[in-house]
């Protein structure tokens, strides 16, 4: 598993602002969560590294 370097603070608060609009335009609150989950998901994939390779010493 790769590590995360840095948090995508942007991204996840913009997330969470649509999340909230959504509930006020009276969608559905499970659509409105699987929108949150998917996005903040999505930008969580992004932002990991992945891990270092081994190095071989000969």
């Amino acid at each position: 598993m790769g590590r995360i370097d840095t948090l995508p603070v942007a991204g996840i608060t913009l997330a969470a602002v649509t999340f909230v609009a959504l509930l006020l335009l009276g969608i559905d609150p499970i659509v409105a969560l699987a929108v949150l989950a998917v996005w903040v998901g999505s930008l969580l994939v992004a932002a990991i590294r992945p891990p270092e390779p081994p190095t071989v010493v000969v």
